[in-house]
């Protein structure tokens, strides 16, 4: 393999000079530059980026945590982030951590890598343990904001966007609608559902608990909690799903189950199913464009100061399954 030294015999100049050349030293005199960069061309020299990460105290890489490397939304996601950091010849290195007690060790163990910047969707409700780490590069949440830690957040506009929803379906006439989340203390579930409430409360509807359910982490429970509400005795005519994994579950079962539906978070295919199904578009891509190019802000001027929370806003996409019609329609 060509070394530095075998580029520095080439082109008759010092192994410092090579490096500087590598490493974009303004002050290389353009002759000299020009010679250097012909004999690594001419050698085939690839610069030993393990040695450089040594040198310079960091890597190349941007390390990406993810509760789900599967889920359409995170992998939008990453692939956004991955292509963003990429333009400023960086690269990512992800990891997927669903269990909230895992996330520490594993989150710790990335850092330790000499990471350059950190993107992180958490999954635990405690993130103090960043703390020493912000001091030494920067950290960007997505999706849900940090607890226990100040840090920038890039986030969708869940409350807002769940109270339209609701919105738009009253005026369709159901005034009995239904909430499908996933877990009740995940803090995007909890804007949810808080959006759900004030939709109704604007649509002068009252809440029913019986039509406010949580699968867990189980989303395939979906098509069942759907089947019960509209089996009620005052069934529901209409429901939200608070997450796109769910709303994929139930929709191929939405032709035998008479409620609309819309769901949080749009799905490949959700435009192919009968009814199609309904849904906020959460704009991934948008969100990871987002959180990569204020890490990239970060790391170029870890001073600057910016407003620490950013809003991605999400798009209504009416489809077949909002448009039916509620029972006071």
């Amino acid at each position: 393999m060509t070394s530095m030294r075998d580029v520095a015999q080439a082109a008759g100049v010092s192994l410092k000079t090579v490096s500087r050349v590598h490493n974009a030293d303004p002050n290389v005199a353009p002759a000299t530059r020009k010679r250097v960069e012909a004999a690594m061309k001419e050698l085939g020299y690839l610069p030993n980026a393990l040695a450089t990460t040594f040198r310079q105290g960091t890597s190349p890489l941007v390390g990406v945590v993810v509760p789900s490397l599967t889920d359409h939304f995170f992998a939008s996601l990453v692939q956004a982030i991955d292509a963003t950091v990429a333009g400023a010849e960086l690269m990512t290195i992800v990891a997927a951590i669903s269990d909230p007690n895992d996330e520490r060790n594993r989150v710790e163990a990335l850092l330790n890598r000499r990471l350059r910047g950190l993107v992180i969707a958490p999954a635990s409700h405690d993130h103090s343990y960043l703390a020493p780490w912000t001091a030494q590069l920067p950290i960007v949440f997505v999706d849900r904001p940090p607890e226990g830690l100040d840090a920038d957040v890039v986030l969708s506009d869940d409350l807002d966007a769940t109270q339209r929803a609701v919105t738009h379906l009253a005026a369709h006439g159901h005034t009995r609608i239904g909430f499908i989340g996933n877990n009740a203390d995940i803090t995007t579930t909890q804007e949810r559902l808080r959006g759900y409430r004030q939709g109704l409360a604007v649509a002068g509807l009252t809440e029913d608990p019986d039509l406010v359910t949580f699968h867990g982490d189980n989303p395939t429970l979906a098509p069942s909690i759907a089947r019960a509400m509209a089996s009620l005795s005052a069934p529901a005519s209409a429901l939200i799903c608070s997450n796109a994994r769910a709303a994929m579950a139930l929709g191929p079962e939405l032709k035998d189950i008479p409620v609309a539906a819309i769901s949080f978070g749009d799905f490949p295919l959700a435009d192919a199913l009968t009814p199609s199904v309904a849904a906020i578009d959460q704009h991934p891509k948008d969100i990871g464009v987002q959180a990569a190019t204020r890490l990239l802000a970060r790391i170029n001027d870890p001073d600057a100061t910016f407003a620490p929370r950013l809003t991605v806003e999400t798009t209504f996409v009416p489809r077949a399954s909002s448009d039916i019609k509620g029972p006071a329609a």
